[in-house]
C-alpha cells in the first residue's frame, strides 16, 4: 500500500499531472476546512493513493516543520506501508532540505542531459549535510538509442532490449 503526496508548494507538477481537477488538497485537509477522504485521489493504473495539493495559493510558512503535518504523516503510517513525499528540487527551496531531513529515506532525481553534473554534486552535499539517507540517484527522461552510444555495441543490444520492453 503506497500513496504520494505533492509536496512542490510552489509547482503543483504531480498534482496537475495525476489530479488536474482538484480544488482542495492536503494543505486544505490538515488545517481542517475539508476531510482527507474527499481528496484523496487514487491512480486507477496503479492503485497508488495521492493526496494532491489544492489550486489555492495559499501555503503555511513552515508546513513542513509544524505539529500537523507530522500528526498527518503518523495517521498515513497507520494505513500505508510506503509514504512518497514528491518535493521541489533540493537546490531551489529550502523546503526540499528540511523534508529530506525528516524522512526514512530519500531517493534523488536527475535528468539525463539536463542537469548538470556539479548541480547534482552540490544537491547530494546539501543533502548529505542534513544527514538525509541517500537510496540512489534515478536518471530521468533516458534517450535510450542516444545515451547506448556512449557504451559501445554490447550496451547498445542492452538498452534497446529495454527500450522494447517500455514500449509494450
Amino acid at each position: 500500500r503506497a500513496i504520494v503526496i505533492d509536496c512542490d508548494l510552489r509547482r503543483k507538477r504531480l498534482s496537475a499531472e495525476l489530479c488536474p481537477n482538484a480544488k482542495q488538497g492536503w494543505l486544505e485537509a490538515m488545517n481542517g476546512s475539508v476531510k482527507f477522504s474527499s481528496i484523496m485521489k487514487t491512480d486507477k493504473k496503479t492503485g497508488m493513493a495521492i493526496l494532491p495539493l489544492g489550486r489555492g495559493k495559499f501555503s503555511p510558512r513552515d508546513v513542513f516543520g509544524s505539529a500537523s503535518f507530522e500528526r498527518m504523516l503518523d495517521a498515513l503510517r497507520q494505513n500505508y506501508d510506503l509514504i512518497i513525499l514528491d518535493s521541489a528540487p533540493v537546490l531551489a527551496v529550502a523546503d526540499s532540505l528540511d523534508l529530506a531531513s525528516r524522512v526514512d529515506a530519500v531517493v534523488f532525481q536527475s535528468a539525463w542531459k539536463k542537469t548538470k553534473a556539479g548541480v547534482a554534486k552540490t544537491a547530494l552535499a546539501s543533502l548529505a549535510k542534513v544527514r538525509s539517507n541517500i537510496l540512489g540517484v534515478v536518471l530521468t527522461r533516458v534517450k535510450l538509442k542516444e545515451q547506448s552510444k556512449y557504451g559501445g555495441s554490447a550496451y547498445g543490444a542492452y538498452y534497446q532490449g529495454y527500450q522494447q520492453y517500455y514500449n509494450e
